[in-house]
């Protein structure tokens, strides 16, 4: 019931806030878009509590409902697609922390029950900063990583 309550109420203060910005605008064109955009601002502010919902709820298939070892080729089809995508994961927290990348290579099996396993990383990296990768990159995915120095070095 407190969560209704809390959306009623955030529904008000934005229709509130809307009102006074609305009432505030110039008349016109500036008028009309600004209407535009507080309309699809309420709709966002209606729509808040389906998006906490969903966000809150698990939809993650369950591992016991795959089982990849009963199809040798599907099982290497999906560990080769787990190994890539892990490395391309790892690529972009290298290039969103602002570190270079250089080359990644990713340990991955399928274990009995079908789940497929990432246990680790090798990522060739500058000795200057082999260190602080390491440890943002463990932070970030919790994996073991090995950095391993660079072809050229």
């Amino acid at each position: 019931m407190d969560y209704i309550k809390s959306w009623a109420l955030d529904m008000c203060y934005a229709a509130m806030g809307c009102a006074l910005l609305s009432f505030l605008l110039p008349k016109g064109n500036v008028k009309k878009t600004a209407s535009t955009l507080l309309g699809v601002f309420m709709i966002l502010v209606m729509f808040t509590p389906l998006a906490k919902l969903v966000k809150n709820k698990d939809f993650a298939p369950r591992a016991e409902s795959f089982s990849f070892t009963q199809y040798d080729n599907v099982s290497d089809a999906a560990l080769a697609a787990a190994q890539t995508a892990a490395e391309s994961s790892l690529r972009g927290l290298l290039e969103a922390g602002g570190y270079p990348v250089g080359d990644i290579s990713v340990d991955c099996n399928i274990a009995d029950n079908g789940v497929i396993n990432i246990n680790g990383a090798q990522i060739e990296a500058p000795d200057a900063q082999g260190a602080a990768i390491k440890a943002y990159l463990e932070e970030q995915t919790g994996m073991e990583i090995e950095i391993l120095p660079e072809k050229g070095q």
